[in-house]
């Protein structure tokens, strides 16, 4: 009998249990929609919103090393959370997380 990977994966489950294991911080930040964007002079801009934090000083202006994606940086964020963004560190690995530099000036509740 052929099974497809799915049924495989619902008789092991069947036979063997299920565990559900919470994602780490970085693993759900892995999974946040994502898209690629330079570092700037003032950080990152998405949607018309800048994004900045101290911890992106050393990487304005250079370039990620990912080739594929014309050396920009890769970026995550929350579709439903415009406060801040998270920026995957290729040189050192982690996430650096950035604010959004006007949240200040935004009405509140936001």
């Amino acid at each position: 009998m052929v099974l497809s990977p799915n049924e495989k994966y619902a008789a092991l489950v069947a036979v063997a249990g299920y565990v559900p294991v919470a994602l780490s911080a970085g693993e759900y930040i892995g999974l946040l929609p994502a898209c690629w964007r330079a570092i700037g002079a003032t950080g990152i801009r998405i949607s018309h919103r800048s994004y900045d934090a101290a911890a992106l000083n050393p990487l304005r202006g250079q370039r990620s090393g990912v080739a594929g994606r014309g050396h920009r940086w890769e970026v995550h964020y929350d579709p439903y959370d415009v406060t801040r963004v998270w920026v995957r560190d290729h040189w050192n690995g982690g996430w650096i997380q950035a604010a959004w530099r006007h949240l200040s000036t935004a009405p509140a509740p936001f």
